[in-house]
């Protein structure tokens, strides 16, 4: 199994799953907090844990999105006390931040998530068609940001 292969399934999991999570947290006024929650918890379990698994990283991972506020200090949903030593990177410098698509010429997460968003903390956002990204692992966000 591949980074690729990985965060495919991540990708497959968030087009069944995303609009009918949307749908069911829409009447709560923390919906996006949720979602962020939601996002994070997955991203542990269907990309982060199956990448030590395969043994494609030793520890842990940067967040995706904003990450999870549930744990206070921690972005992170299980295990708020681990810090990363890695992450997914879009190209050199270029932290996955997550996967969407452009409405109205803006990114957002949402379907079909054809586009991917890179950040780097020097600096803008990078967005790109997911058909020109190449995955690999590397250093963490605060890591680039120093």
């Amino acid at each position: 199994m591949s980074l690729d292969d990985v965060l495919s399934d991540f990708r497959k999991f968030l087009l069944l799953n995303f609009e009918l999570m949307s749908e069911i947290l829409s009447g709560d006024d923390d919906i996006q907090e949720l979602l962020d929650d939601w996002l994070q918890a997955n991203w542990e379990v269907i990309v982060e844990s199956r990448l030590r698994y395969f043994k494609l990283i030793d520890g842990f991972i940067d967040i995706y999105g904003v990450g999870a506020d549930c744990n206070g200090s921690s972005s992170r949903v299980s295990l708020p006390d681990k810090s990363p030593i890695s992450a997914i990177q879009i190209k050199p410098n270029y932290i996955l931040h997550s996967f969407g698509t452009l409405s109205n010429g803006f990114f957002v997460q949402e379907p079909p998530f054809d586009y991917v968003k890179g950040e780097n903390a020097n600096t803008d956002d990078l967005i790109l068609p997911l058909h020109q990204v190449t995955f690999c692992i590397g250093e963490t966000y605060d890591n680039l940001a120093t």
